[in-house]
């Protein structure tokens, strides 16, 4: 059974109660160790909106002929995706325009778990014995929609960040795809391309990158997530002596509870049902100068 809680800290100051809200679900503030029975293979989305990429700028690959490329997916956007350490066993990116894919569409890639946050120069790769090759094969793209990539195996992800690689072997130029992308850290992507065979990079010992990057490809894995998915938008109102009303930004779905507690713990006992498609829950009842 899902558990999903609802931690809420008050105080009194003289005439006026004063809240700090958080919510405590299976996430907290990094991720957490969890057991197989925590988590189910989902989609993990990372980035969002409706920009673009393509061209000499584009990323994972340009409109060059050869194409290697690095990305870091930070932990915490790997988290606010609901992912938690497990198997991925897809990865996909979405294109709003395929070009020429007979250009571009014989990838192989790589996952790896990382500590790094970003690319400090432009020959800091992260070496290929610290990567995992996952897929070799040809791409098939259809306009406006996700490429999917089922990997050769399943990828263990520990944890953390984790890096994303993209070697692209395919001759010609004519056109290369738009990707739909965000913009990240800085510097959290880095990409060598050429047109000429003889400069095709290796992976195992890539050349002087030819640009490092923020705007990076939204990507989404399928892996593990978590079965503790936070609310969306906690806010406050009508706060008194004695009570406060907390209203959602999303009406809840099943599966969420909530306690009240002088504890700053997850609390194991008094712990009660909210109903699905509730909006607000009003607290009543709070002592004055008690830190709840």
């Amino acid at each position: 059974m899902k558990r999903k809680l609802l931690n809420v800290k008050s105080k009194r100051s003289i005439s006026r109660l004063y809240f700090l809200v958080a919510t405590y679900v299976c996430l907290f503030l990094s991720i957490p160790t969890v057991n197989a029975q925590d988590w189910t293979i989902g989609t993990i989305q990372i980035g969002s909106g409706t920009s673009t990429i393509n061209g000499a700028s584009g990323f994972p690959i340009t409109n060059y002929s050869y194409n290697y490329s690095q990305q870091i997916v930070n932990g915490q956007e790997y988290t606010m995706g609901l992912g938690v350490p497990g198997p991925i066993t897809k990865i996909r990116y979405y294109v709003t325009s395929i070009g020429t894919p007979s250009v571009w569409n014989e990838w192989t890639l790589y996952l790896g778990n990382t500590t790094k946050t970003q690319f400090e120069s432009d020959t800091d790769w992260v070496p290929l014995s610290q990567l995992t090759q996952v897929f070799s094969g040809t791409i098939s793209a259809t306009a406006d929609s996700w490429i999917e990539i089922t990997l050769d195996q399943p990828f263990e992800y520990t944890g953390g960040n984790l890096i994303v690689a993209v070697d692209e072997n395919t001759a010609g130029w004519n056109s290369a795809p738009t990707f739909r992308s965000y913009t990240s850290t800085p510097n959290s992507g880095i990409i060598y391309r050429t047109d000429t065979a003889s400069e095709n990079p290796d992976p195992a010992n890539p050349p002087t990158a030819t640009s490092r990057t923020a705007n990076l490809p939204q990507i989404q894995f399928e892996g593990a997530i978590t079965d503790c998915a936070p609310m969306v938008g906690i806010s406050h109102t009508n706060i008194s002596s004695s009570e406060v009303v907390f209203e959602f930004e999303e009406a809840l779905e099943s599966s969420y509870q909530y306690a009240i507690s002088t504890q700053n713990t997850v609390p194991t006992n008094d712990i009660l049902s909210l109903s699905a498609g509730e909006t607000s829950l009003s607290v009543s009842a709070l002592g004055s100068n008690t830190t709840y």
